[in-house]
């Protein structure tokens, strides 16, 4: 068989599939789509029909390397606090100003402690242990917790939203 004449037969299932996953995970469509097609072109030629059927090996294969395609993307979409920090001090005043007042609560607090160069010294002194090289974000989770109290579902969230306000 050849590779276009699979693709056909198979395109509504690549669609199903990829659609299912966007439901779930979110994301681009369309890149999920292209990703999918790359996918189903790179297992079209390790397929043994000897072994399973097509369709569920396209299948199989097609949400497993879309999962791991998601997780290289979060991984890199980790942005550190100290890019956070940079890009909140280093813009103009005004914008600042209008920037810091988007936040409230938990995150107006980390914020707050970021913009406190004292208090950030004072808290990156006691926090940063000397054998681990640690990152702002795992020193003012480290003081949240155990200075605060909070949980880490709570941080981890408050990081986030930090996050989503900041794009």
């Amino acid at each position: 068989m050849d590779i276009e004449k699979c693709y056909n037969e198979h395109k509504y299932l690549i669609q199903e599939i990829v659609s299912k996953f966007y439901k779930q995970f979110g994301g681009d469509y369309d890149e999920l789509m292209a990703d999918a097609n790359l996918i189903f072109s790179t297992y079209f030629y390790k397929y043994d029909e000897n072994k399973a059927k097509f369709s569920t090996y396209l299948y199989f294969n097609l949400w497993t390397d879309l999962l791991s395609i998601r997780r290289k993307e979060l991984k890199n979409k980790i942005v550190s606090l100290e890019d956070i920090a940079d890009t909140i001090i280093s813009v103009n005043p005004t914008y600042s100003i209008d920037l810091i007042d988007c936040f409230k609560g938990d995150c107006k607090y980390i914020i707050d402690l970021i913009m406190s160069s004292d208090k950030l010294s004072e808290i990156y002194a006691k926090y940063k242990t000397a054998h681990r090289n640690r990152n702002l974000k795992n020193v003012l989770s480290r003081y949240l917790s155990n200075e605060l109290h909070w949980d880490s579902r709570r941080i981890k969230y408050t990081f986030e939203r930090i996050k989503q306000i900041l794009k």
